[in-house]
């Protein structure tokens, strides 16, 4: 006996799709998502006080300000985001850190944001075959922020300063070295300690610490081989001849060839072409 029957409402489950332009906004919004480092090699011409940051973040003027993000990669075409369709924007690049003074943009410090990379699973971003998945790697990495710096300052308007010095009388008897060797006050740390550091003695190397700890060995690091996208039959490097260090990246650029057939193309790399 067959029965064939239907009970209830035939409801149509709706398409998930998330807008990652506007989770981005709130990654970039997000203070922990950005800091701040010193200048290098301790060039700061300056000395600053202890400042209550609030909700804001304290930058260096001669530093480097950080923006970098997890949220997704960029300078990549995204077929979707963590399993759900994309509405809206599905690339984002060139990130625009911009050095402002009272509101305006400043001609001081006009240096490119320099890109920052993080690792990233591409089978979250990227729709793929099993194959692909099983030949390709799993986890690249791409774009995640971006870094801006500049060495470059306006010094501004010099102030007068009223300097102390001490008044020596060369008439005056000399005194034994016992007597010399005494000071005219007793050494307090809070108060003379305070100032060692900047004198010869404590900006000499000899007082870095790290200098009498061993030698620690460096952390081995491997870097992606460098690919690109070349004819399969000549090894003729196509797409302009740009290099990358993402083979998924390199496979959208392929697949964005518009001069040869996509299947004459494939993904190779820089070692594998003729010298």
């Amino acid at each position: 006996m067959h029965i064939d029957e239907h009970f209830g409402t035939d409801v149509t489950t709706p398409p998930v799709t998330v807008n990652v332009a506007d989770l981005l906004h709130q990654e970039i919004e997000k203070i922990a998502n950005w800091s701040a480092q010193l200048p290098a090699g301790g060039n700061s011409f300056l000395s600053l006080a202890k400042i209550d940051a609030g909700a804001n973040l304290l930058a260096h003027p001669l530093g480097t300000l950080t923006f970098q993000q997890k949220l997704v990669p960029f300078e990549l075409h995204l077929d979707k985001s963590s399993g759900s369709k994309i509405s809206g924007a599905n690339e984002f690049a060139d990130g625009a850190l911009v050095l402002t003074q009272d509101g305006t943009p400043t001609s001081v410090g006009t240096a490119a944001a320099q890109a920052m990379s993080d690792f990233f699973a591409a089978a979250q971003f990227i729709e793929m075959s099993q194959a692909d998945r099983l030949s390709k790697p799993s986890f690249e990495s791409y774009t995640a922020g971006y870094r801006l710096g500049s060495e470059d300052f306006d010094m501004g308007e010099i102030l007068p300063e009223d300097l102390r010095y001490e008044e020596a009388d060369l008439g005056e008897l000399p005194q034994p070295k016992l007597l010399r060797r005494r000071a005219g006050d007793a050494y307090l740390e809070i108060t003379h300690g305070i100032t060692m550091s900047f004198g010869a003695a404590g900006r000499s190397p000899l007082r870095d610490r790290a200098l009498s700890q061993p030698a620690q060995a460096a952390a081995l690091r491997i870097s992606a081989a460098p690919v690109t996208v070349a004819e399969k039959s000549t090894l003729t490097v196509t797409a302009g001849g740009r290099t990358f260090t993402s083979v998924w990246r390199a496979t959208q650029a392929r697949d964005a060839v518009t001069s040869a057939r996509t299947e004459s193309l494939h993904v190779v790399e820089l070692v594998e072409l003729p010298a």
